[in-house]
């Protein structure tokens, strides 16, 4: 009996598309599999193990009479063949890395072997390829056509590396001795991860989720630098950086109040943040407010985050994630009870 098998292929050592065009004859060179169809090539970045190259990424469809447990054997050495080591060891590097997503209507889970494979439903290099070949088809065990759970794959995130800034601490404790430095810094840094975190995800551009926006930088030098020479240099570096940066889709601005701000900041408690005065936080507060204000560059969504706690709530959690998701032109308001 023929199965219909679904396959992520993965390489990063090496001549990445060679290795993986070498699995795929390797898997025709069998009797036992026919049929076999290849979605295009696709690049990721790797999930965990951040320090290792990119990835090139491809889902191949074939038919086999083997079982499971047989077709897993194949593939472990056709994996040996090509320089895998075994046993496999997670977020690694490696020349090659064959995963059974689906085998026909099978539903398997032991120690060796899960199907569906239990990560797909949430990576786009196995839901985007496995969508161009069969993007109507509902994913076993779920109501959703592949298709559409691409709308429901999380987001990527690319995060402030704030710990990284060798003046931060030292801004808190004299921010005029320490304000150009420690700003300078996180433009460039900024910057960098436009161009190397954002700009650079091809296919995996639109779902990328960041805690800041680039013009915060800006934001915040207008009331650190307090020499003009100082705004100045920084003004054309930031001139120059601002036109290769990206827009985004939509921008959330959590509004609160100054003492709400106060008790979220004492409560995630960073150690260089523990001397943090209130006046301070209200002006950074009240530049907030004013910039928002005129805002026009993209879709904004302001919500007023004074009454609701969506890191403790999931209820809280979940309304705000609907109103993010709902289309917004211009400016758009959500105050919750």
């Amino acid at each position: 009996m023929n199965e219909k098998v679904y396959l992520s292929i993965g390489s990063n050592l090496g001549d990445k598309e060679s290795n993986i065009a070498s699995s795929i004859a390797m898997l025709g060179s069998h009797v036992e599999n026919k049929n076999i169809r290849t979605s295009s090539f696709y690049t990721s970045d790797p999930l965990y193990n951040k320090d290792q190259p990119i990835f090139i990424n491809i889902v191949v469809e074939l038919d086999t009479t083997l079982s499971p447990f047989q077709f897993l054997d194949k593939i472990h050495d056709i994996e040996k063949m090509l320089g895998r080591k075994l046993p496999r060891k997670k977020n690694q590097p490696r020349t090659i890395d064959i995963d059974i997503v689906l085998f026909g209507d099978s539903f398997i889970e032991t120690e060796e072997l899960t199907i569906p494979h239990p990560h797909a439903l949430l990576r786009k290099f196995v839901l985007i390829p496995l969508s161009e070949l069969i993007p109507e088809e509902i994913f076993p065990g779920t109501n959703y056509k592949i298709v559409d759970l691409l709308k429901n794959c999380p987001a990527r995130k690319v995060l402030e590396k704030f710990k990284e800034n060798p003046f931060l601490e030292g801004f808190y404790d004299d921010p005029d001795a320490n304000a150009f430095q420690t700003q300078v810094f996180f433009l460039l840094q900024r910057y960098q991860q436009q161009q190397k975190e954002i700009r650079q995800l091809n296919v995996y551009q639109k779902g990328v989720v960041t805690d800041y926006m680039f013009e915060k930088d800006r934001l915040f030098a207008s009331f650190t630098l307090k020499s003009q020479a100082e705004d100045e240099l920084y003004g054309h570096v930031a001139d120059i950086l601002e036109k290769d940066v990206v827009k985004p889709d939509l921008v959330v601005y959590l509004q609160a109040d100054t003492s709400r701000l106060m008790k979220n900041i004492k409560k995630r408690g960073r150690e260089f943040e523990k001397d943090v005065t209130f006046d301070y936080i209200d002006v950074v507060n009240q530049k907030y407010q004013e910039f928002f204000v005129n805002y026009e560059n993209t879709p904004l969504l302001i919500i007023n985050t004074n009454n609701i706690d969506f890191v403790e709530n999931v209820e809280d959690l979940k309304e705000l994630l609907d109103v993010i998701q709902e289309p917004i032109q211009g400016t758009k308001y959500f105050n919750p009870a």
